[in-house]
């Protein structure tokens, strides 16, 4: 089960989830699944039940009208293979909220690399080194 909070509560017309993207017998590929939406984090309603295919292309799942929420709640209730732990690569919200006519910059946030996991990934070392 996948469960989210917004800072605030959005208005949710349905969600676009994909696959995971690296394996070609679909293990994990999410088949029945139940979505959840609140206003508290409390008390939970169900908007939508279905099954989705397994496939690599990303699968619009669209809600019955717009509901409005803070919290989310996304469970895998079977995958195409029997005995497989459900995955996801991305799951994203489909909200008619306005695009900004700017872009939106995160405050304090900085990339910085941390190098690699493991020394056979690249044979030279990384430039910030």
């Amino acid at each position: 089960m996948s469960e989210f909070k917004f800072p605030d509560k959005i208005p949710i017309d349905g969600l676009i989830l994909l696959n995971c993207q690296n394996d070609r017998f679909r293990l994990g590929d999410i088949k029945d699944f139940v979505t959840e939406l609140s206003e508290d984090g409390s008390t939970w309603q169900e908007v939508v039940r279905g099954t989705l295919s397994s496939t690599f292309n990303p699968q619009i799942i669209r809600f019955p009208k717009t509901y409005h929420a803070s919290h989310l709640r996304f469970k895998p209730l079977s995958t195409h293979v029997l005995g497989s732990i459900p995955t996801i690569a991305e799951l994203s919200v489909i909200s008619p909220l306005p695009i900004p006519s700017e872009p939106i910059e995160p405050q304090g946030l900085q990339y910085r690399p941390t190098g690699y996991s493991s020394p056979d990934i690249d044979e030279a070392p990384p430039a910030w080194q």
